[in-house]
């Protein structure tokens, strides 16, 4: 804003002004997913809620945000639809998966929360296996096996 009061050149004041513009929502977003972090739920929920249909929409975050903040206030049917939207956009999405199991566990939907609770354990099992065949951990091994060597 202090660069818009002193410079003199239209089109940079121009092009800064647009760029302040499209930043106005995602930080709304950005703050109403902070909200939700520290655990001020309906307050966060407030700032997202409209979101919910917009341009933002297909922005992974929004809705996992949405889920918690639904399921910490009560409302579990749209924290699943939310959080299952997450899992739409990117399937792997373990924290959705473990908000699901729990959602259904307390729906007493057994089925579900396996479903759930499997798949969130098959994506973080796979992980671990990954991580432990990456050349840095490979290396790391190596080290390792060099020091009980010496």
């Amino acid at each position: 804003q202090a660069f818009l009061k002193r410079s003199r050149n239209l089109q940079d004041r121009k092009e800064i002004r647009t760029r302040l513009e499209q930043l106005k929502e995602p930080m709304v977003i950005e703050e109403g997913c902070d909200l939700v972090m520290a655990g001020k739920w309906k307050e966060g929920l407030a700032l997202l809620e409209p979101y919910k249909t917009s341009s933002f929409e297909k922005w992974w975050p929004l809705s996992y945000y949405l889920g918690v903040a639904y399921s910490r206030l009560g409302n579990k049917q749209e924290a699943i639809v939310m959080l299952k939207r997450v899992l739409s956009l990117t399937a792997s999405h373990v924290e959705s998966m473990q908000e699901l199991a729990a959602l259904y566990q307390s729906l007493g939907d057994k089925e579900n929360e396996e479903k759930y609770a499997n798949k969130a354990k098959l994506i973080l099992d796979q992980r671990r296996e990954e991580a432990m065949e990456s050349p840095q951990a490979k290396g790391s091994q190596k080290k390792k096996k060099i020091r009980l060597v010496k």
